[in-house]
This record gives structure tokens, sequence and C-alpha cells, in this order.
């Protein structure tokens, strides 16, 4: 690290600095892969139908070492509640599961023969043909990286504001008004509740189908662990937007990110719905679940980069309402 770094560092305190780093990092594990498969998949033109399919191509190495920096990163990233960072472990925990456990060959994909293109796997014999894309993969993730830091650096607003006690909450006559703050409500009482049964419930589902049921989970652990995956990302999506607009209601200078936090989880849902029923209903379309994870990707990849932007100087508490099980007579107001 350069002298300049360094002091940098040193002025805004190391664990900062760190958080820094670990958010950015993912940025450029998803650019980094992103132009692994593109580079796989544009000069042969051969575009596999899943982002998984990409595991028995030149990617391979990519596929596996992105997901699993991935899982790393939000696992080592702790959530600004107790809800959100149960969910960001389970999603970095599944990561692991999406990466060491293949989906189904592409030579055997009934749907779409031709997607057995640009197939490769390294072998004693071949295990270097790989290496330029991969490297130039890193580099073009590195470039992303440094260039998201300067952009970032450059605009990030100033550190939060810290007159909102997470513990005791806003008063009576602050409390958040309106539709939105009022579904905003609703959804952070009850996912204290639901996040910690959901995930255990799925975890220990597929610790017992691992232990007894061997032969179903090499065929199907890796799409269900992908979709669980993803479903626990749109719930930190949204789990972040309800924060934003109950901050909202306190802060107006936050308005800009309750809409964009909005925004993009309005789109990932939106995403997954649409995509998925064109998946079904165009039988020609072969390529549907890799335009989803695609899509997916970049929608987190942006929520990522524009809560980065957003926390760049620091977090704020966000207000949390009693979980949604707790009778109103045992409720703080």
């Amino acid at each position: 690290m350069s002298q300049d770094g360094g002091a940098q560092s040193t002025s805004v305190g190391y664990p900062l600095a760190t958080y820094r780093y670990v958010r950015l990092a993912l940025v450029a594990v998803v650019a980094g892969l992103l132009a692994s498969i593109t580079l796989t998949a544009v000069p042969q033109n051969c575009w596999q139908t899943s982002l998984s399919a990409f595991y028995f191509t030149l990617s391979h190495a990519v596929f596996v070492g992105a997901l699993c920096a991935t899982g790393v990163c939000l696992i080592v990233y702790k959530g600004l509640t107790r809800p959100e960072d149960i969910l960001l472990n389970y999603a970095g925990f599944l990561a692991f599961v999406v990466a060491l456990v293949p989906t189904h060959s592409p030579v055997h994909n009934p749907k779409d023969p031709t997607s057995s293109c640009g197939l490769w796997l390294p072998t004693n014999d071949d295990a270097t043909a790989a290496v330029g894309n991969n490297i130039t993969a890193v580099l073009a993730g590195a470039a992303v990286g440094i260039a998201a830091y300067l952009v970032v650096r450059a605009t990030a607003g100033p550190p939060p504001r810290s007159d909102l006690d997470a513990e005791a909450g806003p008063a009576d006559d602050e409390r958040p008004r309106g539709a939105a703050a009022k579904v905003a409500n609703l959804i952070l009482e009850w996912i204290q509740v639901i996040a910690p049964l959901a995930t255990a419930a799925t975890l220990a589902a597929g610790l017992l189908w691992f232990l007894f049921d061997r032969e179903s989970f090499l065929a199907d652990a890796h799409s269900a662990a992908a979709i669980a995956m993803f479903s626990g990302v749109i719930a930190v999506v949204v789990l972040y937007a309800c924060y934003s607009v109950q901050h909202f209601c306190h802060c107006r200078a936050r308005g800009r990110f309750a809409v964009a936090y909005i925004t993009i989880a309005v789109a990932m849902t939106v995403t997954l719905i649409v995509v998925g029923v064109l998946h079904v209903h165009l039988r020609t379309w072969n390529h549907g679940i890799l335009a989803l994870e695609i899509a997916l990707i970049v929608e987190f990849a942006a929520f990522w980069l524009l809560q980065t932007l957003d926390s760049w100087n620091g977090t704020y508490r966000p207000v949390v309402p009693p979980p949604g099980l707790r009778p109103p007579a045992a409720r703080t107001d």
C-alpha cells in the first residue's frame, strides 16, 4: 500500500477502511465473473443456457472462485440488523454450495443440443487453456473495483446522522407515517420472525438431504441452492429498502437513496417473475435462466454499489420495530 493509501486508512480508521474494501471487493468479483463468461461466449458465439453451465467452460475456475469469494464477502459483512445479518450469512453459505455442486452438464441438455459447444474442463494434459481468459477476467475485475473506488470516494456524502437511536426508537410523534412507511414497518416486524426460522429450516433440510439422499442431492442441489441464494439476496435488498423508507421519514436528505433502493428491489422481483414466465411460455428461448441470472447479478451489484456509496463514511442505524409475534402489551412504544 502506498503512503497516501496508508495515511487515508489511518485517518478514517482501519475498521471503516476494511469495511470499504470488503464492499468493493464484491463489486470487483462480480465484474470479473461477467468478464470471464463474456470472453468465453463471444468469440465462439456460444452462450450456455445458464450461468451455472459456464462451470464446464474456460470460465470454470473463475466461476468457482467468484462464488466462493462472494460467499466469504457476504458472510464476513455485518448486516445493520440481526435479520439482515442472518440473510447475508444464509446467502453467503449457499454461494459455496452453488460453487461446489455443479449443475447438469450442457452435454445432457435436451432443450438445446447446441449448448454443448465451447465446453472445457482442466485435465492433466490440458490445464492451462483457460489461463488467458481467467487472468484477463481478474484484471477486468480489478479495473472495475478501482474505478468504483474512485467514483464512490469522489461522490460519497457526509457521515450519516446519528440522532436516531435504533434501540430507543423515535418518539411517538416522530414515528413514520404514510402507506409506504406502514408497509415497511410491517415487513420489518415480521422479517425478524421469518428470517431466522426460514433460513434455519432450509439449511437443516439441506443437511438432511445431503446426508440421506446423496444421489438426489448431486442431481438437484445446485439449482435448489441457487434459487434459495437469490431469494436471500432479494430479501436483503427489500429489507434495506424498508430501512431507507423508515429513515427517509426522519431525514429528508435520504430521499434519493430510498427511491433507488425501492427501485432496485422492485426490479429484482419483477426480473425474477417476468423472465421466469417468459422461459416457461417461450419454449424456443433456451437462454431464459442465463438472462435471469445475469440480470439479478447486475441488479444486486447495482444495489451493493449504491449501498457502498450510501454508507462510505459510516452506516446509519435503522429504526426497527419489535418482532411481529410479540404481544402488543409487550411492545416498546
